[in-house]
């Protein structure tokens, strides 16, 4: 017996400390009254870094922030040799695909959500990488939710208001927001300084510069493009 009733005016989002995650989160804040954020870390080789951004997002919005602790990944990396976690790199997209991930990490959350009272789960999905990964598009979404409405008694819904967004048109409406780009870390190598050279950092630096603010970011780069 469900004790939480849900309301439509709690949600759960996913806050990685990437450029997605930050703008769903913020438009969460500013749509709903009481906003959850979960980092997940999985064993990837930026989670520090992750975990430090998204706590200086959540500080920013003024939200809770809980990070989770997937272990499966970790344990799982030596076999199938996650590039992600064993630190392999590549200049694809696809070559850093974890299986899974999104799926697992939704479905922890939409636990979450349902046990705390939540309706929306709310994700930074974008329509770049909907181009190569499958589980960023709407058919995706539409796909969850029909899954949650078996697998959750309150109905969780999984929503993603990035999901038909560039990731120029992204940082964008963050830049236009106020919110403090600084905070957002995309880099695979969870260095300090951003690589500038795998894909999530050269999408970074694209959006960047046709934002027109590469060169007030650029100090952010260990070798400045």
């Amino acid at each position: 017996m469900r004790t939480v009733q849900n309301t439509d005016h709690r949600c759960v989002a996913l806050l990685s400390g990437g450029l997605d995650s930050a703008l769903a989160t913020l438009l969460a804040v500013e749509e709903y009254e009481q906003v959850l954020a979960l980092t997940f870390d999985y064993g990837q080789k930026p989670a520090r870094m992750e975990i430090e951004a998204s706590g200086e997002i959540a500080r920013y919005l003024s939200i809770e922030r809980q990070v989770i602790k997937l272990d499966i990944y970790r344990d799982f990396a030596e076999m199938a040799h996650l590039p992600l976690i064993s630190g392999v790199t590549s200049d694809e997209d696809i070559s850093y695909w974890m299986p899974n991930r999104n799926g697992v990490m939704i479905e922890v959350a939409s636990a979450i959500a349902e046990g705390v009272g939540a309706s929306y789960v709310v994700v930074g999905f974008n329509a770049d990488e909907a181009q190569s990964f499958l589980d960023n598009t709407t058919e995706y979404l539409d796909a969850l939710n029909h899954a949650l409405e078996y697998s959750t008694q309150g109905r969780v819904k999984v929503i993603s208001p990035t999901v038909n967004m560039t990731k120029s048109e992204i940082l964008d409406m963050l830049h236009q927001s106020g919110f403090p780009i600084k905070h957002i870390y995309p880099c695979y190598t969870g260095e300090e300084l951003l690589c500038g050279e795998c894909p999530s950092c050269r999408k970074f630096i694209s959006a960047l510069k046709k934002v027109g603010i590469y060169d007030r970011f650029s100090w952010r780069f260990a070798d400045a493009t």
